[in-house]
């Protein structure tokens, strides 16, 4: 069992082009054995399921929002998954132990509940089939993952080969074995077509095997500049990235520095007010003890004890109790005393309202002078970018030439090389008969003519 991914894609139906007919875009289906569907009320019409699939995934948003999911998160275009199952040529396997393998290999990439298509082929040597399945969940819209789904699905096969009782993928066993000991294991990569093509059929043939090399050679030249060329929009993008968290450390330290001149600024304010507040405070207490030694000696005359039942009396007539001179003194003294305190706390929050609104100021001046200079560094960036995409276009269409020459020299060369392997002059005989023949007819037919006009003669000369 050898499952394949292969690279993901958006249009189903590009997809179902390929796999529902035969190859080189095809309108005959000769390869096409069966199909069957998974989730999809269609099981026998395989232009509807992918219809329907593509009408999935282009209703999304509409459905992630019937499901009361946010909208948040990257957004992905590629809603088409399409993978291989292959058996080894010696397997015989029915189309139900198929499907059951398909189900397994969908329940891996945990995709039970997506739409999906299961396509079997004949055109190959080995028993295979293609799944084609739709990422997108048709309940809340959700992308399938596609976390570890080569090693999931190689795990997969591991057992599934294990279970059938024969393991055709030995390498694969031990590759899983080194991923479960932590060991970064990852199988070659098939060469490019054409390479595979021809090394079939080049290995006894020291001029093939010349033209391989050279294919070879511009094939990891291309790699390695596809390798540079990620490693600079990643050196980009890198220095970038760190350029604005500077620039963001930056901010915070200049807002901090900003926002303690306002403080020290206001501190003088601050102590002058609290020297404010505490000689109030000691006025007002100065005013209390009077008060007391004044109701105190009030007590001690007649005319004194008479104004302190005069305030009785008013009591009385305001409140409509009385109470004693000491506890209308106190009670007198309490409320001046809240009054004194609120008054102070609110000069306390008006003086602290104005600190804030200039630490605000103050520090809405310096994100603004950040803003500039992250703008700076945005314009630096883009500019830097244009200039790589300019240098990466220029490379791309520089070795895009080196392939076409390429190609343009291994045709001319395998053309040479099918002409030498050709009989030479194998045509020539036959070409020299028939030009013999023709010759021996037309000198026969002119000395026929030759004949007649002699005998024609003869017969006007008697």
């Amino acid at each position: 069992m050898v499952p394949k991914i292969h690279k993901r894609g958006s249009s189903f139906k590009g997809a179902a082009a390929y796999l529902l007919h035969d190859k080189g875009r095809a309108q005959t289906a000769e390869r096409v054995a069966w199909t069957q569907t998974r989730n999809l009320a269609v099981d026998d019409d395989p232009q509807t399921a992918w219809r329907i699939m593509a009408a999935t995934a282009m209703d999304q948003s509409r459905l992630k929002e019937e499901a009361g999911i946010k909208a948040t998160g990257r957004k992905s275009s590629q809603a088409v998954l399409h993978f291989t199952l292959s058996w080894h040529p010696d397997e015989k396997v029915s189309r139900e132990e198929m499907l059951s393998a398909a189900d397994g290999a969908i329940e891996v990439l945990k995709a039970s509940d997506r739409q999906a298509m299961v396509i079997c082929h004949t055109d190959e040597e080995q028993p295979h089939i293609h799944i084609l399945l739709n990422r997108i969940s048709p309940e809340d819209g959700r992308m399938l993952s596609t976390s570890k789904e080569k090693l999931k699905l190689s795990k997969w096969a591991e057992a599934y080969e294990k279970e059938r009782g024969k393991v055709y993928c030995e390498q694969r066993v031990i590759n899983n074995a080194a991923r479960d000991r932590g060991e970064f294991t990852r199988a070659e990569k098939e060469p490019a077509r054409h390479i595979f093509e021809q090394g079939q059929a080049v290995n006894d043939n020291e001029a093939k095997a010349g033209q391989r090399r050279k294919d070879l050679e511009l094939a990891r030249k291309s790699r390695q500049m596809q390798d540079r060329h990620r490693e600079e929009w990643k050196s980009l993008e890198t220095d970038f990235q760190s350029r604005k968290s500077a620039l963001q450390a930056q901010k915070e330290i200049d807002i901090g520095k900003a926002k303690a001149e306002v403080r020290k600024s206001y501190r003088r304010k601050w102590e002058e007010q609290h020297h404010e507040h505490e000689s109030q405070k000691r006025l007002f207490e100065k005013q209390c003890a009077q008060r007391t030694e004044q109701l105190e000696e009030n007590e001690q005359t007649l005319l004194g004890k008479a104004k302190n039942r005069v305030g009785a009396i008013k009591e009385l007539f305001t409140r409509g109790a009385i109470s004693s001179p000491e506890q209308r003194l106190r009670s007198a003294h309490q409320s001046e005393e809240r009054e004194i305190e609120q008054r102070q706390a609110r000069e306390n929050a008006s003086l602290e309202a104005q600190q804030k609104a200039e630490e605000r100021l103050k520090a809405r001046k310096v994100t603004e002078d950040h803003q500039e200079a992250l703008q700076g560094e945005i314009e630096r960036f883009r500019e830097r970018r244009n200039d790589l995409i300019l240098t990466q276009q220029l490379e791309q269409g520089k070795i895009r030439a080196e392939w076409k020459t390429r190609n343009a020299q291994r045709r001319e060369a395998f053309a040479e090389m099918e002409a030498e392997q050709e009989p030479k002059q194998s045509h020539m005989p036959e070409k020299a008969e028939a030009f013999d023949y023709r010759k021996r007819l037309k000198q026969a037919f002119e000395s026929s003519n030759d004949n007649q006009r002699d005998r024609g003669s003869d017969d006007r000369g008697r």
